[in-house]
């Protein structure tokens, strides 16, 4: 159950671990030297159960809590705001025994339903970032028989690459490309799919432009405004559901401009909360 962040030989990037099922260890090491790491407990999470339309509990929730040590958030795409850290098992998993899998907006555990993670600087753990190549692998059982599509975008939601394999075999997808700032792994959409590990990519650095991620299709998105301060930075966060305490980000930071601060997100099916909070 490694999670790791790699950078090119003269680098350093982040490597984390989930151990014994309970606790994820970040690792520091260049890309050539795989074995030589330099180890620290960063966050801690309990793998829940991996069967499907199983409730993820909080204390299996992956959402921001390694924004500011691996530049990384996760979250379910037409579910809930974080993923779900799973306990699968020695021989399951492709390392250890955990992996990561979606969770609907019901709380419950969904392996169709796509997976986002986003990339943002470590030294405020919001700051929209960039990557220049991401990788992943699927558990070792491999058995649904149907394709895993890794799909890589820009911080303006632009389209870069794919890289696709069949789930009947353990495989390793990967894209490399200069701005990638997040990527989506999906399945279709009636067949349940892969657990995925082994989540790997460059040390996140600053975009050349901050443009934020902004659904433009108007007539398919929901408008969020609030009364923003002048040089103030906000985050609006969502839920699928008022009865929770686990937000996520919409977007990583926007600057208030003084007057009306609007961002757009896409109108998934089902009801989306929203709330805007100030970071600084």
């Amino acid at each position: 159950d490694i999670f790791s962040g790699q950078t090119a030989a003269t680098q350093l990037g982040h490597q984390f671990s989930f151990i014994s099922g309970t606790h994820l260890q970040c690792n520091g090491h260049p890309k050539t030297l795989p074995t030589q790491c330099i180890r620290s407990q960063c966050y801690s999470a309990l793998g829940a159960d991996f069967t499907t339309g199983t409730h993820v509990p909080s204390a299996s929730a992956l959402s921001n809590q390694l924004a500011q040590t691996c530049g990384a958030i996760f979250s379910t795409v037409g579910g809930s705001p974080y993923v779900a850290v799973l306990n699968l098992g020695q021989g399951h998993a492709a390392s250890g025994t955990n992996g990561i899998g979606g969770v609907d907006a019901n709380g419950n555990l969904s392996y169709t339903l796509p997976i986002r993670i986003s990339f943002v600087l470590t030294n405020d753990g919001f700051t929209p970032a960039i990557v220049d190549f991401v990788s992943l692998r699927n558990d070792l059982l491999a058995n649904s028989g149907r394709p895993v599509t890794l799909s890589a975008y820009t911080a303006t939601g632009a389209y870069i690459a794919t890289a696709t394999a069949i789930d009947d075999h353990p495989f390793t997808l990967s894209v490399t490309n200069i701005g990638i700032h997040s990527v989506i792994t999906t399945v279709p959409v009636e067949f349940e799919a892969a657990a995925l590990d082994d989540f790997t990519f460059t040390v996140p650095t600053a975009s050349p432009t901050n443009a934020l991620p902004i659904n433009l299709q108007a007539q398919r998105a929901i408008a969020v405004s609030w009364a923003s301060e002048s040089n103030r930075v906000y985050q609006v966060q969502w839920a699928p559901s008022l009865n929770t305490n686990l937000w996520g980000p919409l977007v990583s930071s926007v600057v208030g401009s003084g007057g009306t601060n609007t961002i757009f997100d896409i109108a998934e099916p089902g009801s989306r909360f929203y709330r805007v909070i100030v970071l600084r």
